[in-house]
């Protein structure tokens, strides 16, 4: 891995972790074994926590960006109720394996309730965003769509029978 992210505060102790800051190597194309130099850039943590909000696909779904350590970065959701340390727990008890290449989504049983989560490892690394939300707020959804479908599909019926008395009257009015 050639880059890192950092709080910015490992630089400058005026910073109290409101930024984050990306490091990254920059190899020499003739010298792979050699560096040219770093490209550095700080990033507020409030873009990064605007980000995780809008990853939220309902009101009560916890989304978590933590590294390989264990390390919370970036959390949204109920306090304390999401933690990279519980999310491996539940993998371990429910036999879980996601992949560090791809996004994977299982349901679990997670805090006496069913849940949807949805791990996505971060490209060129290694942070993690992981998802967890109620499977009962998919599902209302997701019934919602499906009972409007079904009073569409109702209404294009009932709309359709004069139309096709009509046009039956019509043509049996032209063989008469």
């Amino acid at each position: 891995q050639y880059s890192l992210w950092i709080p910015a505060s490992f630089f400058s102790t005026s910073d109290t972790l409101n930024n984050l800051t990306y490091i990254k190597k920059i190899p020499d194309p003739q010298n792979l074994n050699r560096y040219l130099g770093l490209l550095t850039a700080t990033i507020s943590k409030a873009a990064f926590e605007n980000v995780i909000t809008k990853a939220a696909t309902t009101v009560n779904t916890s989304v978590l960006l933590f590294n390989d350590y264990g390390e919370t970065i970036i959390y949204h959701g109920e306090p304390g109720f999401f933690t990279p340390d519980e999310m491996k727990r539940q993998m371990e008890q429910q036999n879980l394996k996601f992949s560090k290449e791809k996004f994977a989504m299982q349901q679990v049983h997670y805090k006496n309730g069913d849940y949807f989560l949805g791990i996505q490892p971060i490209e060129n690394s290694d942070w993690t965003l992981a998802t967890l939300t109620p499977a009962k707020d998919m599902l209302s959804a997701t019934r919602h769509y499906q009972q409007q479908l079904f009073l569409i599909f109702l209404f294009l019926i009932v709309l359709s029978i004069p139309v096709f008395y009509a046009l039956s009257r019509s043509l049996s009015a032209r063989i008469q």
